[in-house]
């Protein structure tokens, strides 16, 4: 039994340590937060190990972009465009992916609690409201 337990945790962790630290951190939070079941723990990091190769394969594919020197300036700012426009959508799966995991009880904690919140905008290291700046807001 201790061995089945053992190997159960180790194929656990081994399928976690594919993933980057931050993202292992993200999991270990999440999972000590939401107290997350064998199979949510494992779609979390299904979730997040195909996210993380999606991303993988956009910056290989910005990189690539950035060396190309045959492409006018506006082909190379909408080629940009589309990648970034493919991050923001794989980053929106994969939160719709997350969500459709937790109960309504963890989707409470993990709003509160796991997603990160926009950080306060500071210009000149001064911290204020977005909404009455004028450089934020745009006429």
């Amino acid at each position: 039994m201790v061995c089945i337990l053992f190997c159960v945790q180790y194929g656990a962790w081994s399928q976690t340590s594919t993933l980057s630290l931050s993202t292992q951190r993200w999991v270990n939070k999440a999972d000590s937060l939401l107290q997350l079941s064998n199979y949510q723990k494992e779609q979390v990091v299904f979730i997040w190990k195909s996210y993380e190769d999606q991303m993988a394969a956009l910056e290989i594919a910005k990189q690539k972009l950035a060396q190309n020197n045959s492409l006018s300036a506006e082909q190379w700012e909408m080629q940009d465009a589309q990648i970034s426009a493919q991050k923001k959508e794989c980053k929106r799966i994969r939160e719709e992916q997350l969500n459709a995991l937790w109960d309504e009880r963890q989707r409470i904690i993990y709003q509160q609690q796991i997603v990160p919140s926009k950080s306060p905008v500071g210009h000149m290291g001064v911290k204020h409201d977005r909404a009455n700046c004028n450089i934020c807001v745009k006429p």
